[in-house]
């Protein structure tokens, strides 16, 4: 569901979104980053009823993805952490 109301609401003008298409978006629940979420887009005629309520189901996947990435961020980022406390105890004189 889209259309000149919530393009207004994206900061498009009216013929920038009819330039646009048609746009979905797909929120992600409590999300801890400022802005998050899927864009999906389609040229043509508006979403129907159904593709919006597939849209919907999709957010608990999309929500799982979120969290595995942000998983495997901090992941990294202690893995590095260790490693540069290694090379550093490593590194020592004696």
């Amino acid at each position: 569901m889209d259309g000149p109301d919530r393009a207004g609401s994206m900061g498009l003008s009216p013929a920038a979104a009819a330039h646009l298409g048609r746009i979905e978006a797909i929120p992600l629940p409590g999300a801890t980053t400022p802005v998050t979420g899927c864009l999906v887009y389609r040229a043509g005629a508006h979403f129907t009823e159904d593709q919006v309520r597939a849209a919907e189901q999709l957010q608990p996947l999309l929500a799982g993805v979120e969290q595995q990435r942000q998983l495997l961020e901090r992941l990294r980022a202690s893995t590095a952490v260790r490693e540069a406390s290694q090379a550093t105890a490593d590194s020592r004189l004696t």
